[in-house]
């Protein structure tokens, strides 16, 4: 397929994709064969670390990662603000589709509960959602609760789920 009418996916990544390597990694590069990935890294407290600044490096050709803005603490765990630091990102995706020269993406490809709150800023298109692990099972109580919740929103959502 010639390089410039290959569809671009968005990959929003469970693991930063510079972490060790893991399926999601192999998966963006797998789906660049065939189509421009842009991989959003995950969000990052602006307590854990980091210099708070967004990112997007070009891979190769058909692959860039996004690393977004820093977030504020319980994002995640606390919808009005989960909402919020995905609008700001949503923003900086559109701009980082611009500057690549890539089309917005035919296909939003998730990987965690919270990334949900993406899908309502950005351009329609079918959601893949990739259910990596029983995610409620690794936090508090609290938290577990959300997650829930989150996923059960998104499989509704979803046009097609994978898990394993």
């Amino acid at each position: 397929m010639p390089a410039n009418s290959r569809p671009t996916i968005l990959y929003c990544g469970i693991v930063p994709y510079d972490s060790i390597r893991q399926r999601p990694q192999w998966l963006a590069e797998g789906i660049a064969d065939r189509a421009r990935v842009l991989y959003l890294n995950p969000h990052r407290s602006r307590l854990g670390g980091g210099d708070g600044r967004e990112t997007l490096i070009r891979m190769s050709e058909n692959l860039a990662v996004m690393t977004p803005p820093a977030s504020m603490p319980l994002t995640g765990y606390w919808r009005p603000l989960n909402r919020l630091s995905y609008r700001r990102t949503a923003k900086k995706l559109l701009a980082s589709f611009s500057h690549l020269g890539w089309s917005l993406p035919k296909a939003h490809y998730l990987s965690f509960p919270k990334q949900i709150d993406l899908l309502g800023n950005l351009p329609h298109a079918p959601v893949c959602y990739d259910v990596m692990d029983d995610y409620p099972n690794f936090f508090d109580p609290m938290q577990a609760r959300v997650l829930t919740r989150l996923h059960e929103e998104l499989l509704g959502r979803s046009d097609v789920v994978v898990a394993s």
